[in-house]
């Protein structure tokens, strides 16, 4: 009895190649792998860093002083490209929202 592999298809295929052609094919898609990999985790982690810098860092050591401690590249992104000042912020919540939003 044949016991099938417990490999991805994708990876079977470059350990026992079934054809030249196949195989090239796999091989160029797997350099993308990485690519995809580096998607993936940015798209998790991303999230998972931005609340931990607000409630974590901001929320707990800077309540009342926050903007004061805004890296100096961002409040020059918004007052320079975005034409928003940092005073225009209400409160944390509204600079995280508006962080995080492309326009």
């Amino acid at each position: 009895m044949h016991r099938r592999s417990p490999l991805r298809r994708d990876v079977q295929w470059i350990l026992e190649p079934r054809s030249p052609r196949a195989t090239v094919n796999v091989v160029e898609d797997v350099k993308q792998y990485p690519s995809f990999g580096y998607d993936v985790i940015i798209n998790n982690f991303e999230p998972m860093l931005w609340e931990f810098m607000r409630f974590e860092i901001f929320y707990k050591k800077f309540p009342a002083e926050w903007r004061t401690h805004v890296p100096k590249r961002v409040v020059n992104y918004f007052e320079n490209l975005r034409k928003i000042s940092m005073d225009d912020f209400e409160d944390l919540d509204e600079f995280f929202e508006k962080s995080r939003s492309p326009t």
